[in-house]
Formats: structure tokens, sequence, C-alpha cells
């Protein structure tokens, strides 16, 4: 296992945990969550369900295997897929208390964690695509 992968679990099974520790948060929240507007009360679920979705994409990309990661593109990609939690907890934190619906470190977010698994996408296709053009299969 590389270190870049061990990276990955740590961050991603760390982030699993901490939804856990936000899923508190919005249980014990003050006032009560049903007793929150529904704009604000989305934001805040969402934000929590974008935390876990960034664990869960690091997770994955903790278990894939070195077979096509040596490129510049799967390295990018996992920075970018590294960064994702820590931009949704500040979201979460900062974006979701406000009444305001613009939400610029969550969206950035998502987009960084779309772009690290797009650029992984490119490495894998461009390096299977290699491969068959080497073996001639």
């Amino acid at each position: 296992m590389s270190r870049m992968e061990k990276l990955h679990l740590i961050v991603g099974l760390t982030t699993v945990i901490l939804f856990s520790g936000t899923g508190v948060y919005l249980r014990l929240h003050q006032p009560p969550m049903t007793q929150i507007e529904l704009g604000q009360r989305i934001l805040l679920r969402s934000g929590h369900i974008y935390f876990l979705f960034s664990g869960l994409l690091n997770v994955i990309a903790g278990l894939r295997g070195d077979s096509h990661r040596s490129g510049k593109l799967s390295l990018i990609g996992s920075i970018l897929l590294l960064m994702a939690p820590i931009l949704f907890v500040i979201g979460f934190f900062v974006e979701s208390t406000t009444p305001n619906l613009d939400r610029p470190v969550t969206a950035s977010g998502i987009f960084v964690a779309f772009g690290g698994v797009f650029l992984h996408f490119l490495e894998f296709t461009g390096a299977r695509t290699l491969r068959k053009r080497t073996t001639g299969s």
C-alpha cells in the first residue's frame, strides 16, 4: 500500500467518523432542527451529507490499488480529493449557519471532489489504453 493510499484511507475514515460527530451536532442543535426554517435545515443536512460523500470518496481512493497511479494526473486528483473534506467541513460550520443561500466554499468542495475523481478517471483510462496498446490485447 502506497503512502498516498494510506493517506486517503486515514483522511477518508477520519472524515466518516467525524461525519457521526456532525450528526450529533445536528441532533443536539439549538433550536431543534424541526424548529429551524426549511431552507436552513436543508443547508445543514446537505452539508452533513457532502462531508460523508467526501470521506467515502477518499476511502475508495485508498482501496483502489497502485496499478495506474504513477502519473501526475492521479497525484493532482489525490490532492484534490484530500482537500474536499476540509472544504466541506468549513462549509458545514460556516456557510450552513448563515441565512445566505450562496455557499462558495461548499461549491468549491463539490468541484474539487469532481475534479479529483475526473483526473483519476483520466489517469485510469489512459493507463488502461496504454496497456492494451503495449500488450496487443
